[in-house]
């Protein structure tokens, strides 16, 4: 992996990071509470429980869910980066230019799943207080 192309992965990870924080807290803000239908208290059925959420929290919503799969295919492929550099460090035969290339696609993927984990943990933290959970 040369250093163009790490600096370009790191630089995708922070901006998702960035995109999910922004919009899971757009989402927390624009959350508003639904009916409760909630079986342990007799509450199964009726129009107030089938209703959805409404058309102003739908898109949140979407966003929300979007930037999860954008967390998951950037870990994911950070993931694939690990084991590629793993895989090319036991095949590089000796090869000092060879191995170096394999620890950098290591470090480089090591600090991509790094990136992705905090930018997880901080847009839950910021959603948990601009929710009040």
């Amino acid at each position: 992996m040369s250093k163009k192309l790490a600096v370009k992965t790191a630089i995708v990870s922070a901006a998702t990071g960035v995109t999910a924080l922004v919009t899971n807290a757009a989402y927390a803000l624009a959350a508003a509470p639904g009916p409760t239908c909630d079986p342990s208290l007799g509450i199964t059925g009726g129009a107030g429980c089938a209703a959805g959420t409404g058309a102003a929290s739908s898109l949140p919503v979407l966003i929300t869910t979007i930037s999860n799969v954008i967390f998951g295919l950037v870990g994911s492929i950070a993931v694939l980066y690990l084991i590629l550099g793993g895989i090319s460090y036991i095949t590089s035969q000796g090869d000092q230019k060879k191995i170096e290339g394999a620890k950098n696609t290591i470090l480089y993927a090591i600090i991509g799943i790094v990136v992705v984990i905090a930018s997880y943990a901080l847009a839950s933290f910021v959603i948990g207080q601009f929710a009040g959970k």
